[in-house]
């Protein structure tokens, strides 16, 4: 890669993490100002807006371990991954395209989260929850939409033919 291809990357890298950063915690401060302690359904009960404090992970899952573990797995594991998933995609040429853009969501996403885990002492804020009747997810966020579009793309990548092995 010339140095133009190296900036230009680069550029893309920082811009996609950047922008879903400021869009997660946008979201997260205008949840807490405009709705604060309301709870407010919209479409027939299928959108749920409402503001939570979650110490947990996904749908909670952990929020009940002693507070230093989760600290520890939440906040310093989770830190630990998001370096090496940045190294990896800096220093990983052949990183491109759709995978770039997906493991730039998962880290832009994960730092989304670890910003509020380490301003919030250990929470994260959520407010979204969609669903119909008794068929809901859970209480989400912004950046929790990022990962899963970045992971949905890797599944997608996965069951794409490789284009390596239609060269050979």
């Amino acid at each position: 890669m010339n140095k133009e291809t190296n900036i230009k990357r680069l550029i893309y890298i920082f811009t996609v993490i950047f922008v879903s950063i400021i869009a997660d915690q946008l979201s997260k401060v205008a949840a807490q100002q405009w709705i604060g302690s309301d709870r407010y359904s919209f479409l027939g009960d299928t959108l749920r807006l409402g503001v939570t404090e979650n110490t947990g992970a996904f749908l909670g899952m952990g929020s009940n371990l002693d507070e230093g573990i989760r600290t520890a797995i939440f906040i310093v594991l989770t830190a630990i991954f998001l370096i090496g998933l940045l190294a990896y995609i800096l220093i990983n040429k052949k990183v491109n395209g759709l995978e770039l853009l997906s493991w730039c969501l998962l880290l832009g996403g994960g730092l989304g989260n670890l910003i509020d885990r380490g301003f919030r002492n250990g929470h994260v804020v959520d407010f979204l929850n969609v669903g119909i009747g008794s068929l809901r997810t859970g209480i989400f966020n912004v950046a929790d939409m990022v990962i899963m579009a970045g992971a949905f793309i890797l599944i997608y990548l996965s069951f794409r033919p490789s284009t390596h092995s239609q060269k050979q």
